[in-house]
């Protein structure tokens, strides 16, 4: 599997847990944590589910849904 097939794999995952979950927030640490990723690959994954208007980082570094 490719590094590009895995990512959105990861995209997937989180972004099911965001919409489960629509309180949920988290830094890129414990997202690494949560979903068993090293912490660039979580950067990649925040990057894209930014990209797509699905979460924001608030001023304390924290990734949240969009409401």
């Amino acid at each position: 599997m490719s590094r590009s097939s895995n990512t959105q794999d990861s995209v997937r995952t989180v972004r099911a847990e965001y919409h489960e979950m629509p309180g949920l927030g988290l830094t890129i640490q414990q997202a690494a944590r949560l979903f068993a990723l090293s912490a660039h690959e979580s950067e990649r994954v925040f990057a894209q589910l930014i990209d797509e208007g699905v979460v924001f980082r608030d001023a304390t570094g924290v990734y949240r849904k969009y409401s």
